[in-house]
């Protein structure tokens, strides 16, 4: 039964997506604020990044662009010369997705900034992983979504949140910071997989914990930043 939820997650992923855009475009429900456009609330800022993340995830572990199935597994093994577990791949992006994101957007909003754009911050770090490999004429699977999708809405939820909203330039930069440290602590996973410092179990262990990091940092970075999140205190 685990060995079919490791190969069908990013399945039952894209049915949660739809789910997530019918309450996102149809309803007020993942609002926090419906006297702006949902495109300037917080809150729906924060869902639509998981929406979008688990788009991504079915792109790199469903049917990528070019219909290959269970794509990113094979690049992992084609680029870093490894094949961690299915329980890694499960571990990092239902961790970090399906729960970690989750819970930060159910309790983002106006009052919790850095919490509200930490997943804009994952995709657009997240965006930029999958580009590099471009300039070296290598395809990875999830650039699609990437590109069309994590970019422009990174783009545009800071313009509207930061530079035209009420956060500040710490929140931004906060925000930017934890999903790189995020990724940093993933990275140094893989590298320590390879060097056979970490086995099977450890590598999965290290995903569990990364992803309760991603909220622990987000909310730390409100305690540190404080009245600093916003440009004016409020």
């Amino acid at each position: 039964m685990l060995a079919l939820f490791h190969t069908n997650w990013p399945w039952m992923g894209l049915g949660m997506a739809i789910v997530l855009v019918i309450l996102l475009f149809f309803t007020n429900l993942l609002r926090s604020d419906t006297s702006v456009s949902r495109w300037r609330d917080p809150k729906w800022c924060a869902w639509f990044g998981t929406c979008a993340y688990m788009l991504h995830n079915f792109e790199e572990y469903g049917i990528d662009l070019f219909g290959n199935t269970y794509e990113f597994p094979n690049l992992m093994d084609r680029m870093m010369g490894i094949q961690p577990p299915a329980a890694f791949y499960t571990a990092v992006n239902v961790g970090a997705v399906w729960f970690a994101s989750t819970f930060l957007a159910k309790n983002a909003g106006k009052n919790h900034p850095v919490i509200s754009m930490s997943m804009m911050g994952l995709l657009l770090t997240n965006a930029l992983s999958h580009l590099i490999p471009l300039f070296t004429g290598t395809y990875t699977a999830g650039v699609f979504i990437g590109i069309v999708v994590f970019i422009p809405a990174s783009i545009w939820f800071y313009y509207v949140l930061v530079i035209k909203g009420e956060f500040s330039g710490y929140t931004l930069a906060a925000s930017l910071i934890v999903p790189f440290i995020i990724q940093s602590v993933l990275m140094m996973s893989i590298l320590l997989y390879r060097s056979s410092v970490l086995g099977d179990v450890g590598m999965v262990i290290i995903q569990i914990i990364n992803a309760a990091l991603f909220v622990a940092l987000a909310y730390g970075a409100e305690k540190i930043l404080k009245d600093k999140m916003y440009k004016k205190a409020k």
